[in-house]
């Protein structure tokens, strides 16, 4: 069996090709994407040097008691220079005039009719935002890859940006087996389970900016488990298979993909939950296998898919954040499996729950995230130090 690091450096590795040609996207629509191309400032910024604070430009050096002859808000302009013991009253963001070299705020000064009295001492540029303080026009501010959250976007728009560049958004195949699974609404029968882990991988996907289509539940056939994959192969960037990978006599992913001549790269990691976990190829596109247990898909999606993702949307293949903590209580270690065990964190410990069978979903919903225990022996004592991996 593989160690969990090759697998991932495996997984990773199938996302090296590109997707398809970048495309322009409406800035408000870009959020959770990654730019294809750098974002360049298109202007200084600010474009002019501009008053921080309400009160009075003031030449520098100038005297205690100026006159005022003009006054300059925002969006306006005023390009007469301040002349000999002249200044303007002036607001947050307008345009500092000609012969001004410092702003005085109003709370600093003494107003008697158009003569204002000086009340502090004045600094040379004080209160003056500089032009091209932030950024100057032609350079780089926003790499390509840089994923775009609400701070990027604000930013994005700072430079003059409409449209931006992005990469494509991986579409996704989500393929499902099994005889026994019954959709959401619709009555239970006799040895019948409901089908959870489509909808909890479509919304992993979304979660992840990818664009999934859930195929409908397939019968446990291999003709027709083949039929889809094939389908699935020519529309999809990625297709993601839930069930159907072990070993049974009814497991027929494996031997639908070697059908239609696909490549299985690895089968089974060194791992608890999701040993059964595999990567294959069909031509050009990557296929993970999931394991059916929901736990099992849910954890094995979270530690392969999410990064793959990543990576195929043009990013560098992050996955789930990861921080130390103390472990509140022991743990028991397995001499050949690294083990992902639901936890709860309060205040920097970490308790992994007690229940950790792979077909009990509620404790991912109920969980912080996964708590990492390193492949050996004995025991992990109450207060070793942990990583956990928290879900995004």
């Amino acid at each position: 069996m593989l160690s969990v690091e090759e697998a991932l450096q495996r997984v990773l590795a199938a996302g090296a090709s590109p997707l398809r040609a970048a495309e322009e996207v409406e800035l408000p629509l870009s959020l959770g994407r990654r730019l294809a191309a750098p974002l360049i400032a298109q202007e200084d910024q600010p474009p002019f040097h501009a008053s921080a604070m309400d009160g009075y430009a003031v030449p520098w050096p100038g005297t205690d008691r100026l006159r005022v002859t003009r006054e300059i808000g925002a969006g306006e302009l005023s390009d007469v220079s301040l002349g000999q013991g002249e200044c303007a009253r002036i607001f947050t963001g307008a345009p500092v005039p000609p012969g001004a070299g410092a702003v005085v705020p109003q709370e600093q000064t003494e107003r008697d009719g158009e003569v204002v009295r000086i009340t502090a001492a004045v600094e040379p540029g004080q209160h003056i935002r500089p032009s091209g303080e932030h950024c100057r026009s032609g350079e780089p501010v926003l790499a390509a890859g840089t994923l775009l959250g609400p701070a990027q976007l604000g930013l994005a728009a700072l430079l003059g940006y409409a449209r931006v560049s992005l990469h494509s958004r991986p579409r996704v195949a989500l393929l499902g087996s099994g005889d026994e699974l019954v959709e959401p609404g619709i009555a239970l029968g006799p040895a019948q389970i409901r089908n959870s882990n489509a909808y909890a991988l479509e919304a992993q996907v979304a979660a992840c900016g990818g664009v999934a289509t859930r195929w409908p539940n397939l019968p446990d056939q291999l003709d027709r488990i083949a039929e889809a994959l094939a389908q699935a192969a020519e529309q999809s960037d990625l297709i993601i298979c839930c069930g159907g990978v072990s070993v049974g006599e009814r497991d027929f992913m494996r031997a639908a993909l070697e059908s239609l001549g696909g490549e299985i790269d690895f089968w089974r990691v060194a791992m608890q939950p999701g040993k059964p976990v595999a990567l294959a190829r069909l031509g050009t596109t990557p296929v993970l296998l999931l394991p059916g247990n929901p736990v099992s898909c849910f954890v094995t999606f979270e530690l392969f898919a999410r990064p793959l993702l990543d990576r195929l949307a043009g990013g560098p293949g992050r996955g789930l954040t990861s921080q130390s903590l103390t472990l509140s209580e022991a743990v028991r270690r397995k001499p050949a499996l690294r083990q992902f065990l639901r936890c709860r964190v309060d205040q920097a410990r970490v308790t992994a729950f007690p229940a950790q069978s792979s077909h009990l979903f509620r404790g991912v919903a109920e969980s912080d995230g996964l708590l990492v225990v390193p492949e050996g022996s004995g025991e992990l004592a109450a207060g070793h130090q942990v990583d956990v991996l928290f879900w995004s």
